[in-house]
């Protein structure tokens, strides 16, 4: 399920789980990083923290999974300490 396996990273690139629409792959050399947005919902003041994925291009791909709601509780690793994570794990591969 992909709330809980949003994406893989491989050696050829990073695949994004967006159950129920198609996944998709983008290669490495196209990847800039994993990084956090801000995103406002229709209650006003109420703000969410998303994991995107970054492209080299500045595209900003949302990663499927749990949105974090800044200001309530949050469930396993924040979203910034996830993206980390998932940085680290592509400097691995790249290099």
């Amino acid at each position: 399920m992909t709330f809980f396996r949003p994406c893989a990273i491989g050696p050829t690139g990073v695949t994004l789980y967006r159950w129920p629409m198609r996944s998709i792959f983008i290669p490495l050399e196209r990847v800039d990083r994993f990084d956090v947005v801000l995103e406002e919902t229709q209650d006003p003041g109420v703000e969410f923290e998303r994991l995107v994925l970054v492209t080299r291009d500045g595209k900003k791909i949302p990663v499927q999974g749990q949105v974090v709601q800044s200001s309530g509780e949050s469930y396993g690793l924040p979203p910034r300490s996830r993206a980390q994570q998932l940085n680290n794990h592509i400097f691995r591969t790249k290099g």
